[in-house]
Formats: C-alpha cells, structure tokens, sequence
C-alpha cells in the first residue's frame, strides 16, 4: 500500500515493446509504457504478463478537448477492467510549460489541478510531476534544441523549489494521510457538476465503498451539492487547502443532501469527509 512517489516528467516517448520475453520472466521491476498524449493503451496492453500499470499522459493541452480528455474520457472511463491496474498519468501539466492552445504558461493552480483530478478520476494510485526547465536540462537560460516554441527556459535548477513542487509536496503528504488505496471515482455523489458548463470547474469526486472515506475536489471553489445518503453516521467534513496543507473546519454532512460552500471562491479546495476518529493534521 505504498503510495507510487512523486516524480519529475523527462518528456513524451512513443510506446515499444521491447524484449517482452525477459520481463515476463523477470518480475523485480515495475513495467509501463510512456504513450504520447491523449493516448489510452490500456485495452491493448492491459492483459500483458510484463505490463503493470496502465500509464497515460493528458498532456499540456489547454482546451476544452483536452481537459475533456482527462476528467470525462478513458482515464475517467475506462479503468476498470480485468485483470485490475493501477492507472498513473504519466504527463500532466508541466509548470511554466506553454499551455498548447493558449500559449499562457501553466501555473502552480493548473499544475494542482491537473494533478487531484488524476488521481480521483481513476482509482487513486500515483500521478507524476513535471517542470519545464528540469525536463529540458539546461545549464542556462536558453531555447532548448528542438523545441523553439518553448522560448527561453529557465535553468534546471529553478525547477527544484517552485510553487507547483511545494504545491506537490502537500499533496504528497495529503494522500498518505488517507486510506488512500480504498479510493474510487464517486461521480454520483454530486447532484449538479459544475463541469458541465465549464470544463475547468470539473468537480472530481472519490469514495471508499464502506462510506467511510470521501474526497471531492474543486479546482474553483464552487459550491458544492452533495448526496450523503451513502456515509456512515459518524463521519465529519474538513476543507483542506492544496496550497498550504491548512484544514478549515466543515461540520457534519446533512442528509440526505448537503449544500456546502468552501472558505474561498475562484482557488482550489478539497473536502474530505471521515470518521472523526481519524482526523489528523498534515
């Protein structure tokens, strides 16, 4: 139950399988493919005996499509299947990376958002991180060879201490506090899904299916209208802010339904609802 760590993006590779004979006879590491964005291998490789989890890359997209891609296609839809997988996106947004369509550098706030939505879209079970001046490497600010939309990139070394890996370092902590492993998509829980109006308040939700755990995430703070009716009786709700690691209080869900609004408009949120008993501060 080890939650799959943290990584720094090196960058899209093309799927290849390459000496699939030694990794089915060797099984002391874990295997993967790297596919290039809005890619889903999964129904192809998933019953491979050296394939071990179902990695993917939603990429550095900024439109509709591609966050579409991310929360309402097959990450979000096509998880589960036989025999059962982790799924991990591989290649979220990068931070400062220019955004495809828009050209707007991502910020720490779509680095977060790209992330929370990864892991509760899918059965929760590890997501990666990437900045654009570790991936390219350089020793200095520079174009990077090959890549001249990126502009001039920031040395490798800026990349180590930024708001998106401070931001990554609280979700990191976030998550092992929690069962996390129980964790399924639980888009039923929300009675109005903002995201259907607008794909960037996508609300993602996951459960454990003892009712004992329930984690929502809200990438703008948007009101939140809830089916209860499944909790357990003792279970209390706290807002946790992805940007400090801070728990504001929440109450105690009404039931059926709940109507619960976060401390702060237009930033990200994320309400966990658990017995009492195992609240703890990060």
């Amino acid at each position: 139950k080890s939650f799959i760590p943290l990584l720094i993006g090196f960058g899209c590779s093309v799927p290849a399988i390459m000496a699939t004979r030694s990794l089915e006879s060797r099984r002391d590491r874990l295997v993967t493919m790297h596919p290039c964005g809005r890619s889903w291998v999964g129904d192809e490789f998933r019953g491979e005996p050296w394939f071990d989890i179902i990695g993917y890359q939603s990429g550095h997209g900024d439109s509709t499509d591609d966050l579409n891609w991310l929360v309402t296609g097959p990450p979000a839809t096509e998880w589960d299947g036989e025999p059962v997988l982790p799924v991990v996106n591989l290649e979220p947004n990068y931070e400062t990376i220019p955004a495809y369509q828009s050209r707007k550098p991502f910020t720490d706030k779509e680095v977060r958002r790209a992330a929370y939505w990864s892991l509760l879209v899918s059965p929760t079970a590890g997501v990666t991180f990437g900045h654009n001046s570790i991936w390219v490497w350089g020793e200095r600010p520079e174009v990077p060879d090959g890549h001249p939309k990126l502009g001039v990139v920031a040395p490798w070394h800026v990349g180590l201490d930024s708001p998106g890996v401070r931001s990554m370092a609280v979700l990191k902590r976030f998550v092992e506090g929690l069962a996390w492993w129980t964790l399924r998509p639980d888009p039923e829980m929300l009675i109005h899904q903002p995201g259907q109006d607008d794909v960037k308040r996508f609300v993602a939700a996951a459960a454990s299916d003892e009712g004992t755990l329930e984690v929502v995430y809200t990438p703008e703070g948007d009101p939140l209208s809830l089916r209860t009716d499944r909790l357990q009786e003792d279970v209390k709700a706290r807002w946790f802010n992805p940007r400090t690691g801070q728990f504001v209080e929440a109450g105690r869900p009404e039931r059926p339904t709940w109507q619960v609004t976060p401390p702060e408009h237009d930033t990200d949120w994320v309400l966990i609802i658990r017995p009492e008993t195992e609240e703890r501060e990060i």
